[in-house]
């Protein structure tokens, strides 16, 4: 029995089926089965079905049907699933790849009885896509977590778009649900009636599909009255599923009241006469009088999510018992001065998109052998507030399935993504790979195991345009594999002339939680060959700039791997000390090298004594010699270390530390780390 069935409900598709089985198949989780019901199509999408069906029978079945809707499709692939979820993909939309694992992951951590994600609204002119977080930020927020049933919260649920696309469902919620046929929209019947009998809801940000939002014949594009019908019925339906229970929220009845409008909204286009007009309009009044039976709980939402008077005042008069009939003439009077009898412009269908416009940032991510973890990295990328940006992926000669993975969202998003293939040269040779190809004004450099807030590069943008700056800085998080995080900063500055304050250049040297101008990397590379390359080239680029300058919020998620370099022992973490020499370098070479000393000779023991406070814990045997290498290393450097500043001030646990290390005391040092876990 698989953990999950996925309902395919097709009919005259043929054009867009395949892509939607396509990311079925490959999917990360594995534990499913799909069946692609074929509601009486009149197209040869069998032939497209078949290709899958022949080569994956344990995986995909397919069944054909008379033409009863989408309703009764619903119906019958929830009665043939034996499944525990069920998750329902229109065959014109489609999948992230790892959106099966993160949606039954979050079910059965969280016991929850409907997973929610968000999805990308994809647009068929331009193949651009934007991010959509499936409810209307300006009535509620949403978060990141699991909402149960008795929580005050729990009524912002029903504020989630009904739209199936992200959602998983604990199939036994779904088995009584009846749809009516030959009727459009009936998911609000299969989502409301869901959520009715649902103990907990986990809502989560990550984008998990893809809406193609206005393709031609689609409900968005194509108003028939038989849309106005299905939109009625079915939110008659799901009044009707509510009176069987008797905690529903009044953010239930809020969406039924907003529903109301928006199903008026679409008759500005529907197609058809004014008298047909007329008898659609007159229709829905049964499901605004259903509104007005609840108004109290409808005004009490109202109240708080409307902020214009105006309007609350016009939706107060639909839902008063007095006024309704006089609110609903004038509602119908402004529908007809809108309405018009010619196509929709282009502009109108087709939204402007900003991926049209000259690229501001490329965003530089080099792949290896990372496949588990770069579709959160790339998801965070696409679903940017900010749209006017290029990826560029470098896969520097991976051994894993990483390029399957890359490849899945070059397809998907061919507009913005942007895929590479070298050989095998390390981290630092893949960034400067990638370098050649941007177009961007801003470049920034994001790790394949990491991930990006969505709001990161719209904050820095905003920050760099305002205070032409050539580098703009945020805050990290480290995130840990158990889920713990650590706040890890970016600095403590807001605007800083690089000229008047030099040392500006010693703060954390991550190439990730920056973005720069392009300029600067015109005679710069990042150095090859050596680990800590952000450490032997960030410190230079920000000396190479006029203006730096910070916003303070944890924008990038630093994920720790033990498996990662710094997590790994190798010979090459002295490297740290190749790195140091090529800052001390460039500084002997500047205007700064005086100014600038002892603060080079800091650097040296920060990085010098830390590393023996932080590796020695990756070290079984040899770490006598280890403690000798680095005692060597920093010799060499700094003579007589022990008598600097630095040393002193850093309490009393380093100091001693210190002390012991500088006479070679390294049983006692090595007890006192073993006893301790850190000093």
């Amino acid at each position: 029995m698989p953990k999950i069935t996925i309902i395919v409900p097709t009919y005259n598709v043929e054009q867009y089926i395949d892509k939607c089985l396509h990311s079925l198949e490959h999917q990360t989780f594995q534990d499913f089965d799909v069946l692609v019901i074929d509601d009486g199509s009149k197209q040869n999408e069998k032939l497209i079905i078949d290709s899958y069906t022949e080569n994956n029978l344990h995986r995909f079945k397919y069944i054909r049907k008379e033409n009863g809707g989408y309703g009764s499709v619903l119906e019958l692939g929830i009665k043939m699933s034996d499944s525990k979820y069920i998750l329902i993909c229109d065959p014109d939309d489609w999948l992230e790849v790892s959106a099966l694992d993160i949606l039954y992951k979050k079910a059965e951590l969280y016991q929850a009885d409907i997973v929610c994600g968000t999805r990308q609204l994809v647009y068929t002119d331009s193949d651009s896509f934007e991010y959509d977080p499936m409810y209307d930020k300006s009535q509620v927020q949403l978060y990141e977590k699991l909402y149960q049933k008795g929580d005050r919260d729990f009524g912002h649920v029903y504020q989630i778009e009904n739209a199936p696309h992200s959602k998983l469902f604990l199939r036994k919620n779904l088995v009584e649900l009846k749809f009516p046929s030959h009727s459009t929209n009936t998911d609000t019947i299969l989502f409301f009636g869901a959520l009715f009998l649902s103990k907990s809801v986990y809502f989560t940000t990550q984008s998990l599909s893809f809406y193609l939002i206005n393709r031609v014949g689609n409900t968005v594009t194509d108003v028939k009255p038989s849309l106005i019908d299905g939109l009625t019925i079915s939110h008659l339906k799901v009044f009707e599923l509510s009176e069987q229970y008797e905690d529903i929220p009044s953010e239930f009845y809020y969406q039924m009241f907003i529903a109301y409008q928006y199903i008026v909204s679409r008759m500005e286009s529907m197609k058809g006469d004014e008298k047909l007009l007329r008898e659609k309009f007159k229709e829905t009044s049964e499901l605004l009088q259903l509104c007005v039976l609840y108004r109290t709980k409808i005004q009490s939402i109202l109240k708080i999510n409307t902020t214009r008077k105006v309007r609350y005042y016009k939706q107060y008069l639909l839902l008063s018992p007095v006024m309704t009939i006089f609110a609903q003439k004038t509602l119908y009077r402004n529908l007809m001065r809108k309405r018009t009898v010619k196509k929709i412009s282009e502009e109108q269908v087709h939204p402007s998109n900003p991926t049209e416009q000259n690229v501001i940032l490329s965003v530089i991510v080099p792949v290896y052998n990372v496949e588990k973890y770069i579709s959160r990295c790339l998801d965070s990328l696409l679903n940017q507030s900010y749209k006017n940006i290029e990826i560029i992926v470098v896969n520097d000669g991976s051994s894993d399935q990483s390029q399957e993975v890359i490849d899945t969202y070059h397809r998907n998003n061919p507009a913005k993504i942007k895929s590479y293939i070298k050989d095998n040269g390390g981290l630092s040779d893949a960034r400067n790979y990638g370098l050649k190809w941007t177009q961007g004004k801003y470049v920034a450099f994001i790790d394949s195991d990491d991930w990006v807030d969505h709001s990161m590069f719209e904050s820095m943008l905003s920050k760099a345009e305002q205070t032409q700056s050539d580098i703009i800085v945020c805050d990290m998080e480290y995130v840990y594999e158990d889920g713990s995080r650590k706040f890890a900063s970016g600095g403590d500055f807001d605007i800083v002339e690089v000229a008047n304050h030099p040392e500006i250049m010693f703060i954390n040297n991550s190439a990730c939680n920056k973005i720069y101008t392009r300029e600067l990397f015109k005679t710069t590379e990042f150095v090859k060959g050596i680990w800590y390359e952000d450490l032997a080239t960030i410190p230079n680029i920000i000396l190479a700039s006029k203006r730096i300058a910070k916003v303070s919020q944890r924008f990038y998620k630093y994920f720790q791997r033990e498996t990662s370099i710094v997590h790994t022992k190798n010979p090459k973490i002295f490297d740290i000390y190749i790195a140091l020499d090529l800052i001390k370098d460039n500084i002997v070479k500047s205007q700064y090298a005086k100014e600038l000393k002892n603060k080079m000779d800091e650097m040296y023991l920060i990085h010098g004594l830390d590393l023996t406070l932080l590796r020695i814990k990756d070290y079984s045997e040899d770490r006598k010699e280890y403690l000798n290498r680095n005692l060597r290393e920093l010799r060499l450097r700094i003579s007589h270390w022990y008598f600097k500043p630095f040393v002193w001030r850093n309490g009393f646990k380093k100091w001693l530390v210190y002390s012991l290390y500088a006479i070679h005391a390294y049983s006692l040092l090595l007890n006192l780390f073993d006893r301790k876990g850190h000093v």
